[in-house]
């Protein structure tokens, strides 16, 4: 492979600082640092809802200092000193605002404003409980989390939080405590990096994933301990630009202004491949709460994943999210060679 070898874990530390996010430094954090423009599609990653109110504001300003200028000068009164000529009504020199488009384009404008989606989906200390089964036994839970905002190299993120594990029962037959956890820019809705955390019966697994967004490539790196022995993976690849890596996936999907009928896609890189990810609403349904019995309507979502050059359908899989702003997923299931395996929603808080 051409270029420096892929990094090892201590460059990841060197090159990653997270700390916890302070809120009084919320909009200094967003107007002081810049967004890596090389390969990003420039100053369009930065645009959000937030730099389209400052640009609102700067338009205000601009008016109001015209509007001074022009009083100074005698055009407030109606007309110009010795000319005679009428000044234009306010409403015909405001400034009209600029568009933002969103990018790229394959993800569509609709529901955005930059980078940012227009509604804003994601509220810290939501979690979604599921009990996952397989072959109609309970096997264990699932976990999904949207933890308070996380700064990670000086700006501020989003932190999305996984768990999966199996019963006691089950875990007798294969026990499974895995973890994940990754990281979203809050103005440009693109990875920084994930940690994952595998603790199952076979295996024993470490593994981390970094985005360099100046230079476009991903590093991964892996460290894994099975009956046969420790073993180390490293891999650096080149990415598309606006990618999402494989977790991120699961929370990103909820930005798009879903409906039936309506079917929408994003870039995702992993393990060396980068492919577009598709999702059609299929259906619409309606699902309880195992906890509460609260019915809740759902939008039943079938994926694609798109490889160069063939699209590759993923099996029998279907996923249930809410039918409202959040688009909170509640339901998972896949029909694999040996059953079906299934993770519903037990309760959502927020």
């Amino acid at each position: 492979m051409e270029g420096k070898p892929p990094m090892e874990i201590n460059e990841f530390d060197q090159k990653v600082v997270i700390k916890e996010f302070s809120p009084q430094q919320d909009t200094k954090s967003l107007e002081s640092e810049t967004v890596p423009s090389t390969n990003l599609a420039g100053n369009n990653a930065r645009t959000s809802m937030n730099s389209n109110q400052q640009s609102r504001s700067k338009n205000e300003k601009s008016r109001l200092n015209n509007q001074s200028k022009e009083q100074v000068k005698g055009k407030g009164t109606g007309k110009e000193k010795g000319k005679g000529k009428a000044t234009k009504p306010e409403s015909e020199t405001t400034t009209q605002e600029p568009v933002i488009r969103h990018e790229p384009e394959l993800e569509g404008q609709e529901g955005f404003m930059g980078r940012r989606p227009i509604n804003d989906p994601f509220v810290p200390g939501e979690k979604t409980l599921f009990e996952v089964s397989y072959m109609g036994m309970v096997a264990g839970n699932m976990l999904l989390e949207i933890k308070p905002f996380i700064e990670v190299n000086s700006r501020k993120h989003y932190h999305f939080y996984g768990k999966i594990w199996t019963r006691p029962f089950f875990s007798r037959i294969y026990m499974v405590e895995d973890s994940f956890e990754t990281m979203l820019d809050f103005e440009t809705l693109l990875p920084s990096l994930y940690k994952l955390q595998v603790k199952e019966t076979k295996q024993v697994k470490e593994a981390r994933f970094f985005i360099d967004w100046n230079a476009l490539e991903a590093f991964y790196w892996e460290k894994k301990a099975t009956e046969e022995g420790e073993s180390e993976k490293k891999q650096q690849w080149k990415i598309e630009p606006f990618s999402q890596d494989v977790f991120s996936s699961l929370f990103y999907l909820r930005v798009f202004p879903w409906k039936l009928g309506q079917k929408f896609g994003f870039r995702v890189t992993s393990d060396e491949k980068n492919m577009i990810f598709w999702g059609e609403i299929i259906k619409e349904d309606s699902l309880d709460l195992m906890e509460s019995g609260t019915s809740i309507k759902t939008l039943v979502l079938k994926p694609q994943v798109e490889l160069p050059g063939k699209m590759n359908p993923i099996g029998d899989f279907l996923i249930w999210i809410t039918d409202d702003p959040y688009h909170t997923i509640v339901k998972i299931q896949a029909k694999l060679a040996f059953g079906t395996l299934k993770a519903q929603a037990v309760s959502v808080t927020r």
